[in-house]
């Protein structure tokens, strides 16, 4: 096993530990570096400014306006002179010598001079005040390229020019230029006449441009200058958005801020190492004659392929902190440098394919291993300048057919350095966000806010910790309205529409950054080359053997540096300091970090292996179960119960299999159970099928299918291998098998009286030892007088718990209900096949009283702790029947419904009850018959035979369901697009939810683990989820209810709405609904996990963008099938397999995370045998894995320990429950529900065992 460096482990661990060194030495040590750039784009703008602004004779140029005009219809030709002096032409004496050359040499006529001291205003000015206007105007007022064109042998000081030992004066002339008489010490160093054509034209056009004179040139360059800022500050805010929509950073301004900076500076910092090592005076001579865009095109550049790294350095060391488990901040910190991809939500896009490519293509992996560390941004970084150089030659190849010659070289020497400086850029860039970046996100990630603080958790990434960390976008959020409710755009509006946008912006694909992007701005680039070459540039004049005019030639000169200069210098650095230590202090402090229990971090000597850091980078597989070799043909029904771990299924070939996907030996050898309908008279008795349902006890003893076309159902011992009944329902109740169609079927276990049942047990038990142990009260008083087995037991006296387990068995009797459509309920007991028959319409309604029409919609079973089993039936009416068993016996009663009335804000007054609450008052409620009886008989006009049944005009949007919520006794009644949480022991409407059109069957309600209420002790939930598939696309739908008040009333409490006393919780009416929605899902099934688990096809994009494509080429299809048909078959491909064609899928309900998983395969397994069909049907197994069938296999499909099956019926996954289920480990049911009135005496059990 292959070591993670020690060094590497030391190093990330100081960091850690000074996050504020390791970001200020790196941006200090660029800062020193580019000061010079950096003083010459900040400081000396300042002066500029100040400087302009002071008295003295103005010098410059003049109007040209009159010589352009007069040269354009004449020949005139152009000379330059060079005049030298030992100390400085900029000295008062040698400008007045220039002045007069230039006064006498336009004397003669058709003679122009452009000098830079044209303009020489006459009055009481001082020589001082003459030099130091000229100093002004050659370092504040003149451009870098009219300095450049004008003057040379410059000598500078602190970046400003003190002398200059040369000056060109530009002569445009007609004929020849008379003699020069120049006085000295000035000389003339040279004086030659232009040999291109229309020289002094093309020369005037060029300096004109330059000084601002030609209104459409300058115009044109005005806007090409601010379309590129307008596309600096878009790309700016375009990178912000992406970042911010991620929700990986809390400071998103803050590290775009860092992020600028970092640019900056490794552009100023790529100048200036360049203008040093290749000789150049002036960093802007490196951009050529014409450098008024060329900088915001070489920042917007270095921007561009810097933001592709920065995406790749959050996406990699923030993270996605999925359920997966965390790795400490310092391992995650090593795993950045080392280059293992802890990415999950984008390893779809092509960079990241890309760079797994590279790696283990081109030996990264192993040189990162045995060499020194690579991290992934580096590798998109070589890619990016794979990249850049390919289109720099793409370019320069476009402009070689514009251009030729000498303005060809010209441009290639530019882009050449152009080239080179946007390389060197990036590379830089490239150690600052190894460096400088990452400690800001290091400090971005600890740190700590009072929200943090009030909502600390147990579990430091929890899964609501984690989504309050991302910053909510102001922006968006002020667009959209999302901090008031009155302040919210209409839909459909401009700043709606632009809202939704930003909050849809993401970093764009690799296909979108190179075909879009780059190509948009090297465009963009080609466009204003041409323009500038071609109508500013004299590339006439680049021909001239003369060299009269030099372009794109850099000043000579020397530099030199005072005490001043460096004391400015210092005063900067030193003004850096207190900034970072300010904004440290109030981002980060070590007192901060300790709040939020701070990440430990490894020891050099920890010998930390690369295997437990590549574990998340390894492909992640569900855990699997295959269950072949018993059926033929396809699967169609899968039947399971969620405490058992029997599974029964049917396939096309009509044979019933039950298995035991948990025991080795019947996992592979199934035991078949088709049969025949026996209670037919005849010879032949015909086969027992379609079989409509099949249920499962739940431990599996009994199972029993059901025929709905003949009425007939036939129970199935597991003991004895063999069914010991079958009865005819027709025969038995004298009903006809139209009238007995199936609403709902389950096994229940029968109570027995309590003092008996205790009388008979302690005889049993004092004839083995005279002593009671707490185990056996325990397992007596928990199975035999309650509703349902309780779990299973743990004590080290395994003779007493047999003794206790098979007295149990002896007194309790398993009893199978079924309730029909039209009010029937037939009751039989499994062991001696006695048949109960009830008629719960006449019970409630009276007898002859119950209208034809009346039947059942739905119906389903209740289980809840310490109350009777309870069946809730939904009529067609509206009327909801609760059947209770009582002593074995069922009494049914009418739930009279109605809206909640207490601690809402539709009223906040609470009204006192009129009369005290009774037994009296109470039974008359639930005796509802009773009262209807007496109601009828003493009514005058007793006209009416039978009750009415309302008929609705319209059928039915939705199919009417109940969804049970068992451990607080309540229901979810769906009506329409309406879904009515109800309370059956009050019968008020707690809340009204609204949803979409679903498909039948498909309606599920997932919640979290039930916990107790922290200021009324009541049950209570952290999230309720309603989940249910669209009716017309398979698509996933699911509303989240959860309460936003992250200080500490962070729980949904139940009984906010049912007692008017309460005013201290939450309930359902302070909620926010969070609506996530999945598209091309196939299969699908709730857990107890609060996650839903299924399956989709391989490659899909959760987008409607994918369903618009799906629906055109099916429509192209429809046209080409008769061309496809006189079209020889190809020759078939390879069969794929099962992960090329289906994937798998969890949703974590709470907080709509969408996590990928491929299937697994064995290796006798013949993987493309899964991918050649559709999953049949899905169902659910046990409490945290679902089953699901690929033709004639099954596949069950989980995360986490083997261990499927728990007994605990309120066991239900949340946010910090979930993670240890979805790891490996020998049990995956680590985390015990939280209501201490279920499981008050398991928890007692396990602390007694432990202790002893």
């Amino acid at each position: 096993m292959k070591i993670v460096y020690p060094w590497l482990i030391h190093a990330t661990g100081w960091v850690l530990r000074n996050p504020k060194l390791f970001i200020l030495v790196p941006i200090l040590v660029i800062y020193i570096l580019s000061y010079g750039v950096v003083h010459d784009l900040t400081v000396r703008p300042i002066s500029s400014a100040l400087s302009l602004g002071e008295e003295g004779p103005e010098l410059g140029f003049g109007s040209t306006g009159e010589i352009y005009a007069k040269v354009k219809n004449g020949d005139f030709s152009l000379s330059r002179i060079s005049l030298s002096a030992p100390a400085s032409v900029v000295d008062f004496p040698h400008m007045r010598q220039i002045h007069t050359l230039q006064h006498n040499l336009e004397a003669h006529n058709d003679v122009y001079v452009l000098s830079p001291w044209h303009t020489w205003p006459k009055g009481s000015w001082q020589k001082q005040q003459y030099e130091a206007s000229a100093l002004r105007a050659l370092n504040h007022r003149f451009k870098p390229e009219l300095a450049s064109l004008f003057f040379d042998e410059l000598h500078k000081r602190n970046h400003l020019v003190t002398a200059a030992g040369k000056v060109n004066l530009y002569v445009v002339h007609q004929g020849d230029l008379p003699s020069l008489s120049v006085e000295k010490p000035l000389q003339v160093s040279f004086y030659e006449t232009s040999k291109a054509q229309n020289a002094a034209k093309e020369f005037l056009r060029y300096f004109r441009y330059l000084q601002g004179e030609s209104l459409p040139l300058s115009m044109l360059n005005r806007l090409a200058a601010f379309a590129q800022t307008i596309l600096c500050i878009v790309f700016v805010f375009r990178v912000y958005f992406s970042i911010c929509n991620q929700h990986k950073i809390r400071s998103n301004f803050g590290l775009i801020c860092g992020w600028l900076v970092e640019v900056f500076l490794a552009s100023a910092g790529s100048f200036s190492i360049l203008a040093s090592y290749k000789g150049f005076q002036e960093w802007s001579a490196m951009l050529g004659p014409v450098i008024s865009y060329g900088m915001g095109t070489y920042v917007l550049a270095v921007m561009l392929f810097s933001s592709r790294t920065l995406f790749r350095t959050v996406n990699d060391l923030a993270g996605d902190n999925s359920m997966d488990g965390h790795d400490t901040l310092h391992r995650r910190l090593i795993r950045f440098y080392i280059g293992i991809n802890n990415s999950v939500s984008n390893s779809t896009d092509s960079i990241y394919k890309l760079t797994r490519f590279v790696r283990k293509r081109c030996f990264v992996d192993k040189f990162s291993s045995n060499i020194l560390p690579v991290p992934n941004s580096f590798v998109v970084l070589c890619l990016n300048l794979t990249g850049l150089f390919f289109a720099f030659g793409f370019f320069l190849g476009l402009l070689h057919i514009f251009f030729s010659g000498s303005e060809w070289h010209l441009l290639v020497d530019k882009y050449l350095v152009a080239l080179e400086a946007m390389a060197l850029a990036l590379a830089i860039d490239h150690f600052l966000q190894q460096t400088f970046l990452v400690g800001i996100i290091l400090i971005d990630l600890n740190r700590v806010e009072l929200t943090d603080l009030l909502n600390k958790n147990p579990s430091f990434y929890d899964a609501e910790f984690v989504e309050s960390m991302g910053e909510i976008d102001p922006i968006s959020s002020f667009m959209l309205g999302l901090r008031g409710p009155l302040c919210r755009p209409t839909p459909g509006s401009f700043r709606h529409i632009l809202g939704t946008h930003f909050l849809k912006l993401s970093p764009a694909s690799s296909m979108r950054f190179w075909f879009g992007d780059v190509m948009s701005f090297f465009c963009w680039n080609f466009f204003c080359q041409i323009f500038t070459t071609i109508l500013v540039l004299p590339y006439q004049l680049l021909s001239d053997p003369a060299h009269v005019v030099k372009l794109g030639y850099q000043a000579s000169g020397k530099h030199s540096y005072n005490a001043l200069f460096y004391l400015e210098v210092a005063v900067t650095i030193l003004f850096i300091f207190a900034v970072s230590e300010l904004t440290f202090t109030l981002t980060y402090s070590q007192r901060q970090r300790k709040e939020v229990d701070p990440t430990a971090t490894l020891v050099a000597s920890s010998h930390l292996e690369y295997n437990e850091l590549a574990q998340n980078e390894q492909t992640k597989y569900f855990e699997s179960i295959t269950l072949d070799n018993g059926h033929n043909i396809d699967v169609i029904k899968i039947a399971t119960n969620s405490k058992s771990s029997f599974l029964v299924s049917t396939d096309l070939d009509r044979k019933v299999l039950v298995w035991s996907p948990l025991s080795v030996v019947e996992k592979k050898t199934p035991m078949s159970i088709s049969t025949t309908i026996d209670t037919i008279r005849g010879s032949l008795h015909p086969e027992f099928w379609p079989i409509s349902m099949i249920e499962i006890s739940d431990e599996g003893n009994y199972i029993v299918l059901v025929n709905n076309r003949h009425s007939v159902i036939k129970c199935f011992d597991r003991q004895s291998l063999s069914f010991i009944w079958e009865i005819n329902l027709a025969a038995e109740l004298g009903l006809t098998p139209k009238e007995l169609k199936p609403m709902l079927a389950f096994f229940r276990k029968k109570t027995i009286a309590g003092f008996l049942a205790r009388k008979l047990l302690m005889k049993k038990r004092n004839g083995s030892d005279g002593r009671r142990s707490s185990v056996s009260s325990t397992a007596s008083s928990s199975t035999i007088t309650g509703n349902f087995p309780p779990p299973p037991l743990r004590d080290d006296d395994l003779a007493v718990e047999d003794k206790v387990r098979d007295f149990e068995q002896s007194l309790n009797r398993d009893e199978f209900v079924m309730v029909f459509e039209n009010g029937h309920m037939v009751t039989v007991n499994c062991t001696d096949r006695k048949i109960k028959h009830y008629y719960m319409f006449e019970d409630v309604y009276g007898k002859g009283l119950v209208s034809e029409n009346l039947r059942v919609t739905t119906a389903k079973q209740l289980t809840t702790s310490r109350v009777s089993d309870r069946i809730i039936c939904d009529l067609v009416n509206g009327d909801i029947i609760i059947a209770s068993a009582v002593s074995n016996i069922w009494k049914f009663s009418k739930l009279k419904t109605s809206k909640a009335q207490f601690n809402n804000k539709q009223n906040a007054m609470i009204k006192a009850p009129g009369v005290p609450m009774s037994r009296t008052a109470t039974s008359m409620d639930t005796e509802f018959s009773s009262i209807f009886k007496q109601n009828f008989t003493n009514s005058p006009n007793p006209y009416p035979t039978e009750l009415p049944t309302p008929k609705r005009r319209f059928a039915a949007i939705n199919h009417y369901t109940i969804f049970t919520i068992d451990f607080v006794g309540m229901v979810v009644r769906v009506r329409d697009l309406k879904a009515e949480l109800l309370d059956i022991q009050t019968g008020i409407i707690i809340k009204t939810f609204f949803i979409g059109h679903f498909k039948p069957g498909s309606f599920r309600v997932i919640h979290s683990e039930p916990t107790h209420c922290k200021f009324c002790g009541c049950a209570s939930v952290e999230t309720m989820s309603l989940v249910y598939e669209d009716f017309y696309d398979p698509t996933l739908i699911v509303h989240t209810f959860l309460l936003e008040n992250k200080k500490s009333r962070n729980n949904i409490c139940l009984r906010v709405e049912r007692d008017p006393r309460e005013i201290r919780c939450l309930g359902f009416d302070a909620v926010v609904e969070k609506q996530y929605w999945y598209h091309n899902i196939e299969k699908w099934e709730a857990t107890d996990m609060n996650v839903v688990m299924g399956i989709r096809r391989a490659g899909t994009k959760n987008s409607d963008e994918v369903e618009i494509r799906d629906e055109k080429a099916s429509h192209n299809e429809e046209f080409s099938s008769l061309r496809r048909r006189r079209t020889r078959a190809p020759a078939s491909p390879e069969r794929p397999s099962i992960n090329d064609v289906w994937q798998g899928f969890v949703v974590t309900v709470s907080n709509g995370q969408f996590l990928e998983y491929k299937i697994p395969f064995g290796e006798e397994e013949d993987e493309a045998e899964f991918a050649c069909v559709r999953p049949n049907v899905i169902a659910k197994y046990g409490y945290k894995a679902v089953a699901l069938a690929f033709g004639r296999k099954i596949k069950i499909l989980y995360l986490g320990g083997g261990k499927l099956i728990e007994s605990d019926l309120y066991y239900k996954g949340s946010s910090s429950s979930l993670q240890p289920n979805s790891q490996p480990g020998s049990d995956g049911a680590v985390n015990r529900n939280d209501l201490l009135f279920i499981n008050k005496r398991r928890r007692m059990l396990e602390r007694r065992k432990n202790r002893d």
